[in-house]
C-alpha cells in the first residue's frame, strides 16, 4: 500500500471551509457547558457567626447551578442567595435566614402585615435557637 505524500493531503482539505462551515451553521468546535438540572436539598441548621437557627422539620433549599456560581432559594421562607460557589451560596443564605429570623421573631403582632406577618409567624412556630 502507497502512501500519499503530506503535502498533497493536506491541499485537498479545506480547513478554512470547513471551520466557515460551523460558523455559519450555528455549530461550535468546541462543546458549550452544561450544567447539571437544579438540586433541592433539606437544611436542619442556619449557623451565621456564633448564631444558630434550627428548624422543627428539614427546610427544602432549591440550588441551581449557573454560569458565573450557583443560586439557593427557599420559596417558604421567601429568601434567595448566591454564591460563586455551592458553598459560598449556602452560607449567604444561612446568613439571611439567621438575620430574618431574628429581625421577625423582634417584632409584635402589631408591626408586621402582610407577607411579613406570614414570615413571622413561620419563624416563631417552625423556628429556634441554640
Amino acid at each position: 500500500m502507497e502512501v500519499e505524500d503530506a503535502t498533497e493531503f493536506e491541499e485537498n482539505i479545506d480547513y478554512r471551509a470547513t471551520i466557515n462551515n460551523f460558523d455559519r451553521t450555528g455549530d461550535s468546535l468546541i462543546e458549550p457547558p452544561t450544567f447539571p438540572s437544579a438540586m433541592s436539598i433539606p437544611m436542619w441548621s442556619f449557623i451565621s457567626g456564633s448564631s444558630r437557627v434550627v428548624p422543627n422539620k428539614a427546610v427544602k433549599v432549591d440550588i441551581t447551578p449557573t454560569p458565573g456560581g450557583f443560586i439557593a432559594e427557599c420559596e417558604t421562607l421567601n429568601v434567595f442567595a448566591a454564591g460563586s460557589s455551592m458553598k459560598e451560596c449556602q452560607d449567604d443564605l444561612q446568613d439571611q435566614v439567621v438575620y430574618f429570623y431574628k429581625r421577625y421573631t423582634a417584632l409584635s403582632e402589631d408591626d408586621v402585615v402582610g407577607l411579613a406577618a406570614v414570615l413571622r409567624n413561620i419563624y416563631l412556630s417552625n423556628f429556634s435557637t441554640v
